[in-house]
């Protein structure tokens, strides 16, 4: 890799999230898939640009605005995945605002989206490259108390925090950084026997299975809908 490349990766792995930073709705996963490609050259220069000191997020207006490519990209990208209709159903019964998985990351949604490992795998079992691992190995631990703690600061805010992924290492680094204690819930749904979730002590941060593959179903989202605000009375049964 080149010194250029390399600084792409420094800017890119002080990206926390995308969107606004004062998002009411925080979606999170452990990884991007899809690996990056440092050789995309105007979309790395939105990053390199934005990283001055510290860790940012970014929207996706400001990708956009430079990288044209970029938007189609995504969005043939956003057909690929399973993810982002969990987090459209989520944020449109809580808000009762209408959003499409396009403006997920746009500063004119109140929503963020972010990653606790910065950078993304073609395969989440595939091995980084050296120079992410080298970073990880110098900035790694410091990203992800940064990131536990932000989340931690919003819901104090009370905004609502959606984690997705092994819960084990969210429950973990939730401890360990933001001294948060957490409650085990149950789903009515039992799917292959994942019929639980956790919810902070007195914080709405919600640690779940992963929505894809049948992990984290729709019924169960309905539940916990129902079980954050009884007041709408979803018929989850129908879905």
């Amino acid at each position: 890799m080149s010194s250029e490349e390399v600084k792409v990766i420094d800017a890119t792995g002080h990206c926390i999230g995308y969107g606004p930073e004062n998002a009411s709705y925080l979606f999170w996963g452990l990884e991007e898939k899809g690996e990056y490609d440092y050789k995309e050259k105007e979309r790395n220069e939105v990053y390199v640009e934005k990283f001055k000191e510290g860790f940012y997020t970014l929207p996706n207006e400001e990708i956009y605005s430079k990288c044209k490519s970029c938007e189609e990209k995504d969005k043939q990208n956003l057909k690929l995945g399973r993810t982002y209709w969990a987090y459209t159903y989520i944020y449109e019964k809580l808000s009762e605002d209408v959003v499409s998985e396009y403006q997920i990351g746009s500063k004119y949604k109140p929503i963020l989206i972010g990653n606790i490992k910065p950078f993304a795998k073609n395969k989440t079992n595939n091995p980084y490259k050296d120079q992410e691992d080298e970073w990880i190995r110098s900035n790694g631990v410091g990203r992800t108390k940064k990131v536990i703690n932000f989340l931690k600061d919003k819901a104090k805010e009370k905004k609502y925090v959606f984690c997705f992924g092994a819960i084990d290492e969210y429950l973990l680094n939730f401890c360990k950084f933001g001294k948060i204690s957490f409650e085990k819930k149950w789903f009515d749904q039992n799917i292959n026997d994942r019929n639980f979730y956790y919810k902070a002590d007195n914080l709405k941060i919600y640690l779940l299975r992963h929505p894809s593959n049948g992990w984290l179903t729709q019924k169960q989202i309905c539940e916990l809908i129902n079980n954050i605000k009884p007041e709408l009375n979803l018929s989850c049964n129908e879905l």
